[in-house]
């Protein structure tokens, strides 16, 4: 039983005001966070041009058990079971709306190119902190070399045009190491 004790008297009487007290032991999410939200033309792979200021623009959809001030933590890795959790951390606005979230350019850049894993956890105002997301996998590619324009021998003129393109003309495509 909790009671408030009235500190104006001086025999400690109660003061019959309404005491909220609220246990929370409970990770927000779940038994498991929905998937980051990422549109059909990032799903088909992340180049520079899905960046805007350097920055890749996604959704966290809302979740059960989310309150306004959770904090969600992005997490990027290479493989289901290895990667890093990413600063920084996004607080949920409305709990009842999607959460936008960023990752940084030089955190999607800083492995090599291909699968990268996306997911994230929330932290709740008492603290508890809930497993790592349902991780979606998507093909980055940020550090693709500088391809070369294919020549045309006969008319080195640094394009392509109708007249160089008829039978029998031959093109040479420089090598590609990728």
């Amino acid at each position: 039983l909790y009671e408030v004790l009235d500190t104006a008297s001086e025999d400690g009487q109660l003061s019959n005001l309404p005491v909220e007290v609220r246990f929370d032991q409970l990770a927000p999410g779940g038994d498991k966070l929905p998937p980051i939200f990422f549109t059909d033309d990032q799903l088909s792979g992340i180049t520079v041009s899905d960046l805007v200021n350097g920055l890749l623009n996604l959704i966290v959809d809302p979740f059960f058990d989310s309150e306004q001030d959770d904090n969600i933590q992005l997490w990027l890795g290479t493989s289901a079971t290895q990667g890093v959790y990413l600063a920084p951390s996004f607080g949920v606005g409305d709990p009842k709306t999607p959460n936008p979230v960023t990752i940084v350019k030089d955190d999607l850049a800083a492995t090599p190119d291909g699968a990268k894993y996306f997911g994230y956890r929330v932290t709740d105002w008492a603290g508890n902190v809930s497993e790592l997301s349902e991780l979606v996998v998507v093909s980055v590619f940020l550090n693709l070399p500088v391809l070369l324009a294919p020549l045309v021998p006969e008319n080195d003129d640094g394009l392509i045009t109708y007249n160089d393109a008829v039978d029998n003309v031959g093109v040479e495509i420089p090598h590609f190491d990728g």
